[in-house]
């Protein structure tokens, strides 16, 4: 009972994390700051209790690596906000 609860957890952060960066990726196409700011506590957040356990799913399996990939592309974009 506690391993499904801790699996459904898991599945509601990585899919919170996708629309993260979705929202993410837009506010900073927009040039929306304040948003791109408060969306990026919102990343560091979720990122922080991510765990990959091994998903049955093959589409909620799928999703902790789009997260890594996007948490690498978020990372790129911070550093180069940084610089401009």
């Amino acid at each position: 009972m506690i391993k499904f609860k801790e699996e459904k957890i898991n599945v509601i952060i990585q899919i919170g994390l996708t629309i993260a960066f979705l929202f993410y990726f837009y506010s900073v196409y927009r040039q929306n700051t304040n948003n791109a700011s408060n969306l990026s506590l919102l990343i560091l957040f979720l990122f922080c209790g991510f765990a990959q356990p091994e998903y049955k799913n093959k589409i909620v399996a799928f999703l902790p690596k789009i997260n890594s990939i996007c948490f690498m592309i978020w990372m790129i974009i911070i550093v180069i906000q940084l610089f401009i």
